[in-house]
């Protein structure tokens, strides 16, 4: 049974001698309006106890004047010199410290036991395989997210910062805020913005490959809470870690670019790795009974808007090969 918010419990609570549970209950009852109005009648005996004790002694008062500049010098050098204070006026101070000391202990209590109750509302958006989605941010700041992909965010972004969690494959086009920063979260890495349009794909147990289209971005590795710079892009560049290993190489800015508008272009490209892209994008599953065309490597460039008969009759015809498809299953013969 909880311990009923009482007078003698908030004395005791502003002579800092409860314990943890009774700090519990003072946080509970003060939420209520008779707890309320219980505090506030303790804070009103207290200012007229105080008020009518004249019988502070002039040590004190210099103990309490010392107290005042030892708080001064542990904040700060002050601008200004700081003389002590008068008997009289200290008498006062010590007044209005003690009421004004217990509506801060209350209003902090309140704020407190308030902002625990209110956790941060994120936001997760999560494609399917054949599906991609145009996702416009708080910010105004646009994603498009591959199909198999999926992002999280704060509906409210902080002051100083915009962080986001992908899982999968999307195009970011930033805008850009020099007082807050915009950061990817990938699994190892973090990829942050400076004033940019970039694609990062990271999907699972797979190498996290960011490849930037305009502006620059910082590849970042957080180790023992501090902030290591892999790598700057410039457009043009994308960057692959794998294997605990960063490596960098040029691919064409209008390649990145393209993805976001369909355009899937592949330079020797394995035919599996091939296949796995469209199976993401049409939602369609693989099997080869030809083993030799596994890791036969193919260049060419398809538009992922097209039906997925005639992606397939452009790729066959590139790789020399003949397919069926069944359902949402294609063999590759």
């Amino acid at each position: 049974m909880e311990e009923p918010l009482t007078r003698e419990l908030i004395i005791k609570f502003l002579a800092q001698q409860c314990t943890e549970a009774e700090k519990q209950t003072i946080l509970q009852g003060i939420n209520t309006p008779e707890g309320q109005k219980l505090f506030d009648e303790v804070l009103l005996d207290r200012w007229n106890q105080t008020s009518a004790d004249a019988n502070i002694s002039d040590t004190q008062l210099f103990d309490w004047n010392q107290e005042i500049h030892n708080r001064i010098a542990i904040a700060g050098p002050a601008k200004k010199s700081v003389r002590f204070l008068s008997p009289a006026v200290l008498r006062y101070a010590g007044i209005c410290a003690a009421v004004i000391i217990g509506v801060v202990l209350f209003n902090t209590l309140k704020t407190k036991n308030r902002l625990s109750v209110q956790p941060i509302a994120m936001r997760e958006i999560v494609n399917p395989y054949g599906k991609r989605s145009i996702v416009t941010l708080p910010d105004s700041s646009v994603i498009y997210l591959g199909a198999g992909s999926k992002i999280r965010f704060p509906e409210v972004f902080a002051k100083n910062s915009r962080d986001i969690t992908l899982e999968g494959e999307a195009f970011f086009d930033v805008k850009h805020r020099s007082y807050q920063a915009f950061i990817v979260h990938t699994g190892a890495l973090q990829t942050r913005d400076i004033g940019t349009a970039f694609k990062i794909t990271a999907f699972k147990n797979q190498p996290i490959i960011v490849a930037l289209a305009s502006g620059k971005v910082s590849i970042e590795k957080v180790k023992n809470d501090k902030i290591l710079v892999l790598a700057n892009l410039v457009p043009g560049q994308q960057s692959i870690w794998e294997n605990g290993k960063l490596t960098t190489n040029n691919i064409p800015a209008e390649d990145i670019a393209g993805w976001k508008d369909g355009r899937l272009v592949f330079h020797e490209t394995p035919l599996t790795q091939l296949t796995a892209v469209l199976e993401r994008w049409y939602d369609v599953k693989f099997q080869y009974n030809n083993t030799k065309k596994l890791q036969e490597k193919i260049t060419v460039v398809l538009q992922g808007d097209m039906p997925f008969v005639k992606i397939m009759n452009v790729l066959s015809a590139t790789g020399h090969f003949k397919y069926s498809v069944k359902g949402r299953n294609v063999v590759i013969k």
